[in-house]
């Protein structure tokens, strides 16, 4: 059925005139024509277009005044199919599905490096820059792991076999130069092809990390897991490529031997540096850029979690006693839309009763978060439920502070540890300056929360032990690196536990998140629990 303006012209004079208790069903008839129409309705009829806005526009001032005279049902419907939080549960449930699909996104990495498939891709990004620089190149690619395909040996290729197999190389010929090629100097078109192979793996690991933090921002959290989990392996078995020639580089030629010493050959011609400078500066730079760049990413893609679940925020909301307007109207608006659906809820078991109250409840924190009103009011809510667990200072200026001094301290010393003093001293004295004050902002604010942490009677043992990890860890890498800026050289050897520092850190504020949307669970399940017993 199509709406015309005659039914336009009787349902708004309905609206208008219907005394409460039959504007409920007005509406519902109303929209139900709404609904089907819209299904018939195609999308060049601009005309049926225009009638939809006006009916959504007079059924918008009906809901409206259905909440002013009858509030809604549902806060007392979802209160009663739902009295407590199954948020553990479903926390963990999800938890080990995103661990599941990030180890074998892991597994997959590390088949693929263990097996030498990744020289595929490797060689392959050799041959690519040949025809990109030379006319005629006709590059042939070698690879074991292809051999061994080829071949059907599935447990030479598994193991990454070298003997029997061609060896991995790329050979092709110097033809006359392309448009491209002729815009390089011979030693550029060296660097070009002899870089196109660890290139080609980096762009496919830090192409696949991207997507996997788009794939976690879009909620697919198992698919984003396991792309990073293969990312990370894959990229690790790359640098590790790079990590075997360090001490071939003063006997290697830049005509000879593996992609890395080549490299830092051409880089130190290049730059005018030693081979150790040029070589320490493909050996961490090739670690830390993807680490960079996917740092920057996920600052743009992926928006914080709140430590307080929506689903507590919401029922903080529907337990209130004084209910703003528009909260009723979207309350009253969501009911006319599932009136079907919630009429059968008393009849359905208990595990379809919990998928339908979810059902509702996503319905209603969509439509609050799309209203600016009642999304003001959200976080307001939020904010109250997280000062009266974690504390009035909690979220102030310091702990942005404190999270912008982290990220200082490691990038400072991330880029420290290249150690290309000779070449950029005064930069490196200031990084290393950059790191002592950022860590010791960590330390200091690490310390002020601790102490507040643990004098807090809301906080679990849990919680508050983690607190007291976050400050430990901070205090212990301090002391440990801070030693590490003046010695030469040995920047290098404590970056790994910087690094694992960091990760422990990122460990702990994961099981920090975790427990505190226990805590705020149970806070709430609590200051509902109190409210029904004293109107009892």
């Amino acid at each position: 059925m199509a709406i015309g303006n005659d039914f336009l012209n009787n349902f708004s004079k309905e609206v208008e005139n219907a005394s409460p208790g039959k504007l409920k069903e007005i509406l519902l008839s109303g929209r139900a024509v709404r609904v089907e129409s819209a299904q018939k309705n195609h999308f060049w009829d601009f005309e049926q277009k225009k009638l939809h806005h006006d009916f959504d526009t007079i059924y918008t001032q009906g809901v409206g005044r259905l909440a002013e005279s009858i509030p809604s049902k549902l806060p007392k419907l979802i209160d009663r199919i739902v009295p407590k939080f199954p948020l553990e549960a479903k926390d963990a449930g999800k938890a080990v599905a995103v661990g599941v699909a990030g180890f074998a996104g892991w597994l997959v990495g590390w088949v693929y490096n263990n097996s030498l498939s990744h020289l595929i891709l490797h060689e392959y990004g050799h041959a690519w820059a040949a025809n990109q620089i030379y006319h005629g190149a006709n590059p042939t690619v070698s690879t074991g792991a292809q051999h061994w395909l080829n071949e059907g040996n599935w447990y030479n290729w598994f193991w990454g076999i070298r003997k029997g197999a061609p060896g991995n190389f790329t050979s092709y010929s110097y033809g006359p130069g392309t448009d491209f090629g002729n815009l390089l100097s011979p030693l550029e078109r060296n660097l070009f092809i002899s870089s196109a192979g660890l290139g080609i793996e980096l762009a496919l690991n830090t192409t696949l990390a991207g997507l996997g933090l788009i794939a976690i921002k879009k909620k697919h959290r198992a698919l984003g897991a396991s792309l990073i989990g293969f990312s990370i392996v894959s990229h690790s078995g790359a640098h590790s490529y790079i990590r075997r020639f360090p001490e071939l580089l003063d006997a290697w030629s830049k005509q000879t031997g593996g992609d890395p010493p080549k490299i830092a050959s051409l880089l130190s011609e290049l730059w005018n540096i030693s081979k150790v400078e040029a070589f320490r500066f493909l050996w961490y730079g090739y670690m830390l850029f993807p680490i960079f760049l996917i740092a920057f990413l996920a600052i743009l893609i992926i928006k914080p979690h709140h430590d307080i679940p929506d689903e507590c925020v919401l029922m903080r909301l529907l337990t209130a006693e004084n209910k703003s307007l528009p909260l009723q109207k979207i309350l009253t608006e969501v009911e006319l839309e599932m009136a079907s659906e919630c009429k059968q809820m008393e009849k359905l078991p208990k595990e379809e009763k919990e998928k339908l109250t979810i059902k509702v409840c996503d319905a209603l924190l969509a439509k609050i978060k799309k209203n600016d009103e009642t999304r003001s009011l959200f976080k307001e809510t939020r904010s109250e439920i997280s000062k009266e667990i974690k504390g009035k200072n909690h979220k102030s200026f310091t702990f942005r502070i404190k999270e912008i001094a982290s990220l200082a301290a490691f990038a400072a010393y991330q880029v420290r540890s290249l150690e290309l003093i000779n070449a950029f001293s005064k930069t490196f004295y200031f990084l290393s300056g950059l790191f002592l004050v950022a860590q010791a902002i960590c330390v200091l604010l690490d310390s002020v929360q601790t102490i507040k942490d643990v004098a807090n009677e809301k906080l679990s043992t849990f919680a508050k032990c983690i607190s007291i990890a976050k400050m430990s860890l901070s205090i212990v890498t301090l002391i440990v690196i801070t030693p590490t800026l003046f010695i030469a050289g040995a920047a290098g050897y404590a970056m790994p536990f910087f690094l694992a520092a960091a990760v422990m850190r990122l460990a702990l504020g994961v099981m920090n998140h975790f427990e505190m949307r226990r805590i705020s669970a149970s806070t709430v399940a609590g200051k509902k629990e109190n409210s029904v017993l004293s109107s009892t």
